[in-house]
């Protein structure tokens, strides 16, 4: 029996499981497709696998290797596919990755003209009976699979350190998995050179890494598959199935046994297998929480619990420090005008029959009445914005249609437009709400380019199906210090604003359900980014 085909049979089971979920929720995310890619030619090498080590005879054996081989070519490629949308590193390393499939279409041209194995130098490598040797171009291919691979560690890790908790743990251990899984696949390629006939023990290692990259995208939905069932069917639904996988890893560890220790009573095989069944369930508990406190510290419901309480308390104490900082501003920000019209008001009755100061009067007398409507209208647009009223939009007209209205303002400060706005789809807005966040946006650029520079507008689709629209200027920039306090309201660098501007802009995009994130380097300048979710 070859126990190493069987236990690929077992991956193959669980890669096309997984591919069976994922397209049953019909996913429209690059995302979630290249997973499921990723996880189909997984299924195809391991199905393939099985075959080919079940075969009796030479010309079968040959048949199905070469067959393998086919995904093997493409499998490294596609998963760094599915770890470039995962991380939104697609757009800057595309190159990288279309060389990548243009090599494994080159390799898989290689292979179909029998240039991978030594048809005419095959071995008996027990219980595979025939295992052909390597050629120089499985060397070279072999090479390029692991330099792709340890790359997409590479951007996996660079995910790590920008993620915040608890995403971020649950990364590692997605990374440690993978590290596991690939490690135990090319255990696979020794058997294909004399100098290390080693067997492919690492094949169970497979196993690990789709069952535990299952557990993380189903049970705490990393990939945002939105998989909404009850608790009660996702874990029957897994002790099912690992219990179909135990049993089958209990049938092949029980005949080692019997070969090893030499019975061949029936009665005493059912023994020995019931009495592994029945410790299953007290094991199966007993790892769970052994896994769930060496890498989040304590067991998953507890931690979700003190996650929920910690975020309650601090969302409680961004309030009151909101409220005292509103109310200190409004308070300064009144305080000024009302100032210049008591001024005015106390030299009235004195000066009265003088015109010159009667028109002066009256003018700044309105100018800060103005200003103080001006501020409580900001201030309500802040604190009470309307209800969006939200109608299908296309992002890009709708950034070109306020660029224009800025037009003028930008050639009079000496300010150049750089336009990099993809196709996305369409999102669900309000087109005025919208125009007031990108005018503000806009206007802020300018303002810190005094001297003049580049106003650059960009529009992405995310892997995560949000639109990125990033604004960026080549002005003043702000220091860290100052990026936490942005969009709190009165908050301004700038001794003409009001600091109302950004909050509103906030206030408005997290109605919209989306997101806003400042990047900015003093001297260097600011980038402001706007995620909103697509109709997709």
């Amino acid at each position: 029996m070859n126990y190493y085909a069987i236990i690929n049979g077992i991956n193959s089971l669980c890669a096309l499981t997984v591919v069976i979920i994922i397209i049953l929720r019909r996913p429209r995310k690059p995302v979630h497709l290249t997973y499921a890619f990723f996880y189909f030619l997984m299924f195809l090498w391991a199905s393939t696998y099985y075959i080919w080590g079940i075969q009796k005879d030479f010309k079968s054996s040959m048949f199905w290797i070469q067959l393998l081989a086919y995904p093997v070519c493409f499998i490294h490629v596609s998963y760094l596919h599915f770890v470039l949308q995962f991380s939104e590193n697609l757009h800057r390393y595309k190159k990288y990755l279309n060389l990548g499939y243009a090599l494994s279409i080159f390799f898989a041209i290689i292979n179909a003209n029998n240039g991978f194995f030594n048809m005419s130098y095959v071995r008996d490598r027990a219980p595979f009976h025939y295992w052909p040797h390597a050629t120089p171009f499985l060397s070279m291919f072999i090479a390029f699979q692991i330099s792709y691979i340890l790359f997409s560690f590479f951007i996996l890790l660079k995910s790590i350190q920008t993620s915040n908790e608890p995403l971020k743990i649950r990364l590692k251990v997605f990374l440690a998995l993978a590290i596991v899984g690939w490690s135990g696949g090319f255990t696979s390629w020794f058997h294909f050179y004399d100098a290390t006939p080693i067997h492919p023990i690492g094949n169970p290692a497979v196993t690990v890494y789709i069952l535990g990259s299952a557990y993380l995208t189903f049970k705490h939905d990393i990939l945002g598959l939105n998989l909404v069932v009850k608790k009660t069917f996702v874990y029957t639904a897994l002790t099912l199935f690992i219990t179909l996988i135990y049993t089958l890893f209990i049938l092949i560890f029980e005949r080692a046994f019997q070969t090893v220790v030499g019975y061949k009573s029936f009665a005493m095989s059912i023994l020995f297998a019931m009495t592994i069944v029945l410790l299953f369930n007290p094991l199966r508990l007993f790892l769970i929480k052994l896994i769930d406190r060496t890498f989040f510290g304590m067991d998953i419901e507890k931690l979700s619990s003190e996650n929920i309480l910690m975020r309650d308390e601090l969302a409680k104490q961004n309030r009151m420090k909101s409220i005292a900082t509103l109310a200190a501003g409004m308070a300064h920000e009144i305080k000024n005008p009302l100032t210049s019209i008591r001024t005015f008001a106390e030299y009235l009755p004195q000066k009265y029959d003088d015109p010159t100061f009667r028109d002066k009067f009256s003018r700044i007398v309105t100018d800060e009445v103005d200003r103080i409507n001006n501020i409580v209208r900001q201030l309500l647009e802040f604190s009470k914005p309307a209800e969006p009223e939200l109608k299908p939009i296309t992002i890009g007209p709708l950034l070109d249609e306020t660029l224009n209205l800025m037009s003028n303002n930008m050639l009079s400060n000496n300010i150049g437009l750089v336009r990099d706005l993809d196709a996305c789809p369409d999102i669900f807005a309000d087109k005025n709400q919208l125009k007031q966040v990108f005018l503000n946006l806009f206007l802020n650029c300018i303002q810190s380019m005094k001297n003049g520079g580049r106003l650059t507008v960009s529009s992405r689709l995310q892997s995560s199906g949000y639109i990125r629209i990033s604004v960026s200027d080549t002005g003043c920039g702000m220091a860290k210090e100052q990026l936490s306090h942005l969009f709190d309201p009165f908050y301004t660098t700038r001794e003409e604003g009001t600091g109302l501007g950004l909050a509103i802009v906030h206030s408005i995009i997290k109605k919209h359900g989306g997101k806003v994130e400042v990047q900015s380097e003093v001297g260097r300048g600011t980038t402001i980014s706007v995620f909103l979710k697509s109709r997709d």
